[in-house]
Formats: C-alpha cells, structure tokens, sequence
C-alpha cells in the first residue's frame, strides 16, 4: 500500500491511498487487540472496530476508481505534514503489536489516541477534496467520532474499576 509521504506527489489519488492504508492497518490493530484481551464486551468493540475500518477502507478504494485523473493539490505542503506519520501507519502498527500492550487500558488509550489523530488527519484532507468526496469523507469522520466517544466511554468505565 502506497502511503501518503511529503516527498510523493499530491493529488487525491495519493489522500485516498493514503486513507485506504490507514483504515486497513486500523482493521488490523484491532483485530490484534481482540485477540489480546480476555473482556468479552471489549472483544466484540474491538471487532466492531476492526469490521468499521474495513469498510472506511472499501469506501476509500471505491472512491479512488471514480476518480478521473491525477490532479495536484495546492496545498501540498500542509497535507503532507497533517499526514506524517501519526496516524495507523506501518511503524504504529509495530509499536502496538510488535511490542504489544499491557493493559485494555492502554489499548484503549492508544485507541483514542489513533481515532483522534484520523478525525484531524481526515478533516484536513477533506479541504483538498472535491464537494462529492468531501461528503463521503464526512460520513467516515462522523463514523470515527463514534468510535472516539465509544473507547472514552469504556475506558472511563474500565478506569472507574467497572466491566464495559
């Protein structure tokens, strides 16, 4: 998978590969964390997770065969910072598998980290989108704010000493 690099080119073809990456490598980090906690409920948030990224990344891959061209971005520079690196790229990936977790508290703390960084990641490529991507990477963001205030809402019950 090709991933959004400040030296690549900037066209909308590279943000939505860009976005395929980051939601497949999502779907695999939580497809890690499924298999490393022994809560039920948060198993099955983990798989809803891992299933929800799999989609965001279809939906990005549809969008990319609809596209009719490669056209450059003018803002290039700001996107390639927004996408450097800080969002469900290969080296996150090792940090939180690799190296694993220790707790469903960190998981869920590098969650909510990731989900955030991919609402911000997602906003800023949004601006660089014409109006009908634009839309569907509304959608995906609304989707990731689910996502976001449902992990706050478990850790702060696995915190509090309580069962999601």
């Amino acid at each position: 998978m090709a991933y959004y690099h400040p030296h690549m080119g900037t066209t909308l073809r590279d943000i939505l590969e860009f976005a395929v990456g980051i939601e497949r490598n999502g779907a695999k980090v939580y497809a890690f964390f499924s298999s490393q906690t022994e809560d039920e409920r948060l198993k099955k948030v983990w798989e809803f997770l891992r299933m929800e990224e799999e989609a965001h990344a279809e939906r990005f891959q549809r969008m990319l065969q609809e596209l009719p061209g490669q056209e450059d971005l003018s803002n290039d520079e700001y996107l390639a910072a927004v996408a450097s690196g800080r969002v469900f790229t290969d080296s996150i990936i090792a940090k939180s598998t690799l190296h694993g977790v220790e707790s469903d508290l960190q998981a869920l703390d590098f969650a909510l980290h990731i989900e955030k960084e991919s609402i911000f990641t997602y906003i800023a490529f949004k601006e660089a989108l014409p109006a009908l991507q634009a839309a569907a990477l509304d959608a995906v963001v609304d989707e990731e704010k689910r996502h976001l205030v449902q992990l706050a809402r478990i850790r702060a019950e696995l915190s509090m000493g309580r069962r999601p």
